[in-house]
């Protein structure tokens, strides 16, 4: 038996011998593959795209990076936001980042990320990222400068709002997207002149609302500058719109008060209301053929503007349009105008003439109230509605209002006497409104036709030398409390 023994051993040894050595790689479907140890001279770990099992040497382990990050795809992450980041002074975003035993490309800062992180001085960002998503940078206070990759196309919703201390910042060709106030309150962007992208294509909501920046450069491509995107501005004072813009936003230039001109092209076809409201540098402004309405508040406020050309597609003036255009000397209202609202023109206190054009029908209230310069107007034949306030405080008029009278087919000044005998309201106006022609101290003589069916709340107060004479005839005038209060004679025929 031990012969026997001695006889098994010694055939193994020599089949080990004789044998040869494999290598056994278990594959992940299951298989397994065996290849001769010596025929293998050398191992080498080749890096393709996939780098799911052996890794890169570009890229940085969570572990060894003060971020912390979410998987937004089989092979990408995004920066999150951590209450770690509060103390980090200076960060430089990783390109690529291996999360467990898999390498993601960072392509994204996310929703919030850096918010409020007022320690932060500086930041990298890598070319891999292509999106900065919304508040990722707000409040970050004490950050100086950043460069923006060629690589981004998406700047969120006041990405960058209230970076106090950014000094300069560079928009890449490549951002197609710049949300609603991204730029907004930047106030340490005083000397910097920014470009804004015609791969932009529009400008939207309030991206530079509040921000000191001085000067800016619009590329051609971009279509639409969006409501409040330059309001408040305040130093700004230069600025190029391109050809290629066909509509200006509500308040987009609202307060800009070191603007003192801007061209605006002809392709633009629409001014939203509030649009150059207190820009009190401003002195002069065309605006193009194209546009058909100067809606509300547009030019309110805009202390320095000496003239200004409506072009004759215009049909409608909003309310409080020229509002306080205290500097305004004269201005040229087109044919097809057809009504002048509310305030429109109130206290433009260097206006000394205006001509209303005949397709004008209606007065808004205090349209020219407080022009105590305006030395003559005309009120058309076709108006039927004087409105109430509609020339309020108009002291320097109080002799002059040219107006039509039908009955002698003149014009004539109210209280010349020297050239109409008769001066009347024009015949066809309806209604004259509360305190429309109140405080005229120096009108005389008025006749009030017999198409006026309602006088308003006092209307002619306080015109202490005037003689009102009103056709009654058939009784339906309705003349509210006070309205010839102070006045020297009303008579009523009938």
């Amino acid at each position: 038996m031990k012969k026997l023994l001695t006889l098994s051993v010694m055939f193994i040894l020599c089949l080990m011998t004789f044998a040869t050595d494999f290598m056994r790689i278990k594959l992940k479907d299951g298989n397994i593959a065996r290849y001769e140890v010596d025929n293998i001279e050398e191992v080498d770990f080749e890096i393709g795209k996939d780098t799911s099992i052996i890794g890169d040497t570009t890229a940085v382990d969570t572990s060894a990076s003060p971020l912390r990050f979410r998987i937004t795809s089989g092979s990408t992450a995004e920066v999150v936001y951590s209450y770690l980041y509060a103390n980090i002074d200076s960060i430089s975003i990783p390109s690529k980042v291996r999360i467990g035993d898999k390498i993601y490309n960072v392509t994204s800062i996310g929703e919030n990320a850096f918010n409020n992180c007022r320690n932060m001085t500086s930041i990298q960002i890598p070319e891999s990222v292509t999106s900065i998503e919304a508040h990722a940078f707000w409040g970050c206070s004490g950050l100086t400068n950043i460069q923006i990759p060629e690589s981004v196309t998406n700047i969120g919703e006041r990405t960058f709002s209230h970076c106090s201390s950014l000094t300069n910042i560079q928009i890449a060709d490549g951002v197609t997207s710049i949300g609603c106030g991204a730029f907004s309150y930047c106030d340490g962007l005083t000397n910097t002149h920014i470009t804004i992208p015609a791969s932009v294509a529009r400008i939207d909501s309030c991206v530079f609302t509040g921000s000191n920046l001085k000067s800016i450069e619009i590329l051609e491509g971009i279509t639409s500058i969006g409501e409040r995107v330059f309001e408040r501005c305040d130093s700004l004072n230069k600025i190029e719109i391109p050809n290629s813009v066909t509509s200006i936003g509500w308040s987009a230039f609202y307060g800009c008060s070191s603007l003192t001109s801007i061209n605006i092209p002809e392709s633009v076809t629409s001014i939203k209301g509030s649009a150059f409201s207190d820009c009190s540098s401003l002195t002069s402004i065309n605006i193009p053929k194209g546009v058909t309405s100067i809606e509300d508040m547009t030019f309110y406020g805009c202390s320095s503007l000496t003239s200004i050309n409506i072009p004759e597609g215009v049909t409608s003036i909003g309310n409080e349009a020229f509002y306080g255009c205290s500097s305004l000397a004269s201005i040229n209202i087109p044919e097809g105008v057809t009504s002048i609202g509310e305030w429109a023109f109130s206290d433009c206190s260097g206006l000394t003439s205006i001509k209303i054009p005949e397709s004008v029908t209606s007065i808004k209230g205090s349209a020219f109230s407080d022009c105590s310069s305006l030395t003559s107007i005309n009120i058309p034949e076709g108006v039927t509605i004087i409105e109430e306030f509609a020339f309020s405080g108009c002291n320097s008029l109080e002799a002059k209002l040219l107006i039509y009278d039908k009955g002698t087919k003149c014009y004539g000044w109210i209280g010349d006497r020297t050239k109409c005998t008769n001066v009347v309201i024009p015949e066809g106006v309806t209604s004259i409104g509360k305190y429309a022609f109140s405080g005229w101290s120096g009108l005389t003589s008025i006749n009030i036709p017999e198409s006026v069916t309602s006088i308003g709340y006092n209307a002619f107060r306080n015109c202490t030398n005037l003689n009102v004479v009103i056709d009654n005839s058939k009784d339906n005038v309705e003349v509210d409390n006070y309205a010839f209060q102070g006045c020297k004679s009303v008579t009523y025929l009938k």
